[in-house]
């Protein structure tokens, strides 16, 4: 009688035991489709920024997005000083245009509070017909930096996460680089002694045109474009002595002075035109119709309007006038620190998916 009881026992102790198991496995299976899922973990490493992981996640960044990171994040106390090895969550973008997840528990402290913000945000306004000025963000500063923006002539020390405008100005100091990603996720990436001028960023959101306008004055620029979308798109960098147009495009630009430029296309191609001396360095200064002029000879200044490089070719502008031939990439990344980082940084930007 006794050893029965001990069997039925041990009967309902399995039965027990595989009720709980399948119980967990469902909230299991809950936690990570809903909640769980809502989420992605990052662990910070160096050169990371916060704006640099939300263009990394979301392909944008923005004021509002940087709020919500931080809701998500009590821990998170200051934005612009993340620590490599510190983790930090990332919300699905429908959470942030829907509101934050109710909470399962109630201990759910950083759900609570991102609730609670989400009662104070406007409502999303509808995409205006028509081109409206954009922004950009310092998204990695390794040395230092000063900003001069358009209103003032006052030049001051910036760091990461600073949001740049049309027609601010960025100069890079000695020993130092660093890296500016454009609303739409262009990257521009600036070495030491460079100058760099935000001319114009534009975007219409109904018909998708965009336009940037850049002028590198002096330094050396790292440029990587995607391919433009709309025939009305354009991204024009322009230095002393030319103006080049890219449409999808990797490529690197040195600026020794104001005789000196040095085109190099790592990806797609560049047109390179000569630069017409009536023409400011304010927005909305325009491209005459060119005439294109084939290298890899030799072409004086009074010669050349139009030149197209395509990929591992490069063009040197000088006073007297351009040469176009080829290089090898792969001498480039072996000897040229700066072009090694340059791609190295592109492919890890790059190997990470686009959460939405």
């Amino acid at each position: 009688m006794c050893s029965r009881r001990i069997r039925i026992s041990g009967k309902k102790l399995m039965s027990a035991v595989r009720f709980l198991s399948l119980v967990l496995f469902c909230l299991g299976m809950f936690t990570t489709q809903g909640h769980g899922a809502d989420f992605r973990t990052i662990t910070v490493k160096k050169g990371d920024s916060l704006s640099y992981l939300c263009f990394k996640v979301y392909k944008k960044y923005d004021d509002t997005i940087a709020a919500w990171i931080k809701k998500y994040n009590p821990g998170l106390k200051n934005i612009n000083s993340v620590r490599v090895g510190q983790k930090i969550r990332f919300p699905k973008l429908s959470l942030l245009r829907d509101g934050p997840p109710k909470t399962q528990t109630g201990k759910d402290k950083s759900a609570t509070a991102a609730q609670d913000a989400a009662k104070t945000l406007p409502k999303a306004a509808k995409p205006v017909n028509r081109l409206q000025p954009k922004d950009a963000y310092l998204t990695f500063l390794r040395g230092k930096a000063k900003l001069r923006r358009r209103q003032t002539q006052k030049w001051r020390s910036i760091r990461v996460n600073t949001k740049l405008r049309q027609g601010d100005r960025v100069r890079i100091g000695k020993k130092s680089k660093a890296e500016i990603i454009t609303f739409d996720s262009d990257i521009i990436r600036l070495s030491q002694n460079s100058e760099l001028t935000i001319n114009y960023l534009q975007n219409n959101p109904v018909k998708k045109i965009k336009k940037k306008g850049l002028f590198l004055k002096l330094g050396r620029m790292w440029n990587k474009a995607k391919s433009l979308l709309h025939s009305k798109s354009e991204y024009i960098v322009k230095t002393p002595n030319a103006i080049s147009g890219i449409r999808g495009t990797s490529y690197n630009i040195d600026v020794s002075d104001e005789q000196t430029t040095r085109i190099k296309t790592y990806s797609g191609s560049v047109k390179v035109w000569r630069f017409p001396p009536q023409v400011s360095d304010e927005e909305g200064w325009k491209i005459a119709k060119p005439v294109p002029i084939q290298g890899p000879k030799p072409v004086t200044m009074e010669e050349w309007v139009e030149i197209i490089l395509k990929l591992n070719e490069e063009l040197l502008i000088t006073r007297q006038g351009t040469t176009k031939r080829t290089f090898d990439p792969k001498y480039d990344e072996a000897h040229d620190d700066w072009i090694k980082w340059n791609k190295t940084r592109d492919k890890e930007f790059d190997s990470f998916n686009t959460w939405d």
